[in-house]
């Protein structure tokens, strides 16, 4: 939650005052990431601070959705999160998809893929289908049994802290942080298009 003393500021009155040596002492205690801020410049650092902690802000909500994530796939299903993903990511689509298709989705190598897929295979999750439009290419279909797996992991157990917190926001804070979000994984995208990476 951002301090009520920095939502109030507004253009380059407001870009001072977050980064000034005067900014301290405004910073409300309780969110870390004002507290980080404020550790940034009593050591005397100087700057725009903003991307740090639109970093750090994503990076905590990474980790507490991945931890979460982890512990109830490994427990629940006895996969890794990565294994369900690719179960999710199918069921989504609801039609058979190319392994291409799925690590461009998940952003993840092919390597990385086929070992998952192999997985999943061998404990009947997903199957594998011979692609009629090219015949050195396959495709990966979700079974019965893989499907009875994303119904659970799409349960609000398997990520109760984000769960909370969401349902918290207003329909306004949703929408303003959906728009967000699509507009950061969009230039994301746009830029592994013209950059990729191994």
């Amino acid at each position: 939650m951002n301090s009520p003393k920095l939502q109030k500021a507004k253009g380059p009155t407001a870009r001072k005052r977050r980064t000034g040596k005067g900014a301290v002492s405004k910073l409300v205690a309780g969110d870390v990431l004002d507290e980080i801020r404020a550790q940034w410049i009593k050591s005397g650092r100087r700057g725009d601070f903003d991307f740090s902690e639109l970093v750090l802000g994503i990076t905590i909500v990474a980790q507490v959705m991945e931890r979460e994530f982890n512990r109830y796939a490994t427990s629940k299903f006895g996969m890794s999160p990565g294994d369900v993903r690719i179960l999710l990511t199918l069921r989504r689509a609801q039609v058979p998809m190319r392994p291409t298709d799925l690590f461009k989705q998940l952003v993840i190598t092919p390597g990385a893929i086929t070992k998952q897929v192999d997985r999943l295979v061998a404990r009947g999750f997903v199957s594998r289908a011979f692609n009629s439009k090219n015949k050195r290419g396959w495709h990966i279909v979700l079974t019965d049994a893989g499907q009875t797996i994303t119904n659970q992991a799409t349960s609000n157990d398997a990520m109760p802290t984000m769960w909370i917190v969401f349902n918290a926001l207003t329909d306004a804070q949703r929408s303003k942080a959906l728009r967000i979000m699509h507009l950061l994984v969009g230039k994301i995208q746009e830029r592994i298009r013209h950059n990729p990476v191994d």
